[in-house]
């Protein structure tokens, strides 16, 4: 057999020629995380047009899938734009637009959100979500133009962050712009405090919050914050355990002793172990190992050795040890067991 060449603007190309296939972004967003469930939503940017890529896999090599029907529900925007930016409490104009902070600390932020209007159509916001990198608290709430301290309508508490309820709505013939507080924990080198508004009575419509330039009185213009580089040094922060002398006498005073511990710039989870040892190096007690991420994490143990006794009164070594794909990190704290 041989090639048939066609002419294609000008260029001659044979049957069976596949050219590069490359990412239009130029035009286009990068693709989505995969959603995995129905009735997931797609944490797309703002745009008038979306696409869809759907990959099908099958248990066996010899069986097939089948895609039979996909159904997407739309609705009008709630508002043309919402755009936010974070910045730290005590550092409003950080220098180059890059807040950096401190990994593994409790950190005060300022989360303004702006949203605007083209027409009077659009029907407006009246709750506010926040998605920190890990664990985030909110501490207070200030809306109006000027802004003023304001309660809101409730708090919902979620796995890494919370939904604020607002006391009026964002709406074209109302408030237009409002300001969060809150305190969060960064664990990884960096990290994107998303947003979402919704309103109460129609949570399954959401819009997602894009970073931008608010107002002037930031001047982050963006939702990521970075951990400062002197903060990042190693995947195993120190180790604490307990306060002071632990005594297990089953009185219900100290009688379970908490190690805690953190880990930072994990991607993926890893494999952690941590255990009690002699000062001799003698292994008392160890935990089932466990596979956990980047975050802050703790261990309970109730001064019993491997056989389920109490352990004598002394100096003991708290060992908490994490294999990643950087290396293995150790750290080792001392344990006073006292009756």
């Amino acid at each position: 057999d041989r090639l048939i060449p066609l002419e294609t603007r000008g260029a001659t190309i044979a049957v069976g020629f596949r050219g590069p296939v490359a990412e239009d972004l130029q035009n286009w967003s990068f693709w989505s995380l995969p959603l995995e469930g129905s009735g997931q939503h797609p944490r797309l940017p703002w745009g008038r047009y979306f696409q869809l890529r759907v990959q099908l896999e099958t248990d066996g090599l010899w069986e097939f899938a089948r895609l039979d029907s996909l159904q997407i529900e739309i609705a009008p925007l709630l508002a043309d734009r919402v755009v936010g930016e974070i910045v730290l409490a005590e550092e409003p104009h950080p220098q180059g637009g890059q807040v950096r902070v401190p990994a593994g600390a409790k950190t005060p932020f300022t989360y303004d959100l702006g949203v605007e209007f083209a027409s009077a159509d659009r029907i407006g916001c009246d709750a506010v979500r926040i998605s920190a990198p890990a664990e985030a608290t909110f501490s207070y709430l200030e809306m109006g133009d000027p802004l003023s301290a304001v309660e809101p309508d409730s708090l919902l508490r979620e796995a890494s962050g919370f939904v604020v309820f607002l006391p009026r709505p964002l709406h074209p013939s109302g408030d237009q712009r409002l300001r969060i507080g809150l305190e969060a924990v960064l664990y990884g080198e960096a990290g994107e405090f998303g947003g979402e508004v919704f309103n109460r009575h129609e949570p399954s419509l959401l819009q997602r919050v894009e970073g931008g330039d608010v107002s002037v009185e930031l001047g982050s213009n963006q939702l990521l914050v970075v951990a400062s580089a002197a903060s990042t040094g190693g995947v195993l922060g120190d180790v604490e355990a307990g306060n002071g002398a632990f005594t297990p006498q089953g009185d219900g005073i100290n009688d379970l002793l908490s190690i805690q511990y953190t880990l930072f710039r994990v991607r993926e989870s890893s494999q952690v172990q941590v255990g009690l040892y002699a000062l001799d190096g003698r292994p008392v007690w160890q935990a089932q190992p466990s596979v956990q991420g980047a975050g802050r994490h703790a261990v309970h143990w109730d001064g019993r050795d491997a056989a389920g006794q109490l352990v004598r009164p002394g100096v003991y070594l708290a060992r908490v040890e994490v294999e990643t794909d950087q290396g293995r990190a150790v750290r080792l704290q001392p344990v006073a067991v006292i009756y």
